[in-house]
C-alpha cells in the first residue's frame, strides 16, 4: 500500500518553511545569483601616449554594486624604451585610481613574459587575503561606477614626446575578475 504524505507532515518531516506570498507578508523574495565575470583587457606600447614619465590608462569601468576579486597581469610582451626613457626603469600598477595600488603592486614592466597577481605578495591590499574586508573581495561602489587603472611609470625619461609614444615594444593583459550583485 502507498501512503501520501500530507504538503504539512512534509515541511515537518524535512524542516521547510513555507513561504508567504507577497500579498500575505509585504515580503518579496526574488532569488538571482551574483554573476561572475572575468574581463579581459589588453594594452600595448602604442597606446602610451602620456607626455611624462607616468602614464594612466582606465581599463575598465564597472556597474555599480560590483566587487573586484583579483587582478592578474599577464605581461606578454616586455616593454622597451626605443627613444628617452631608459628600458630598466619601466614599472606598472593596477588600482582604483589614476596611480593606485590596491589591486596590484608595483611590478616590473620590462621584465621578461610574466604573469604579476599570482602571488600575495604582488596583490594590492584591497584584493589581498590576508586584508581583504569581505569574503568575495572589495567593492568598487554601491551607487556608481567604479574604474580599474593601469599606470605605466618611468623612473627615466618620458614615456611620450609630443603625444608620440618613446615605446617600441610593450603588452600587457589584464584579467580582472568580478562579482555583481544584481
Amino acid at each position: 500500500m502507498t501512503r501520501i504524505l500530507s504538503p504539512v507532515l512534509l515541511v515537518l518531516l524535512l524542516g521547510l518553511a513555507p513561504v508567504a506570498s507577497p500579498a500575505q507578508s509585504g515580503l518579496w523574495i526574488e532569488p538571482r545569483p551574483p554573476v561572475t565575470r572575468v574581463y579581459k583587457v589588453t594594452s600595448t606600447f602604442s597606446t602610451v601616449t602620456t607626455n611624462g614619465t607616468t602614464h594612466d590608462e582606465t581599463l575598465i569601468t564597472l556597474p555599480a554594486k560590483t566587487y573586484i576579486t583579483h587582478v592578474i597581469a599577464d605581461l606578454t610582451t616586455a616593454y622597451v624604451c626605443e627613444d628617452t626613457c631608459t628600458t630598466a626603469t619601466l614599472s606598472a600598477t593596477v588600482g582604483s585610481a589614476a596611480g593606485g595600488t590596491q589591486f596590484l603592486l608595483s611590478f616590473d614592466a620590462d621584465a621578461a613574459a610574466a604573469q604579476f597577481g599570482d602571488a600575495a605578495a604582488e596583490l594590492g591590499a584591497s584584493v589581498n587575503p590576508a586584508t581583504v574586508p569581505t569574503m568575495i573581495g572589495v567593492l568598487g561602489s554601491w551607487a556608481s561606477t567604479s574604474i580599474v587603472s593601469y599606470r605605466l611609470t618611468s623612473a627615466v625619461g618620458a614615456l611620450a614626446t609630443a603625444g608620440a609614444t618613446n615605446l617600441s615594444a610593450g603588452s600587457v593583459t589584464f584579467y580582472i575578475t568580478t562579482v555583481w550583485t544584481p
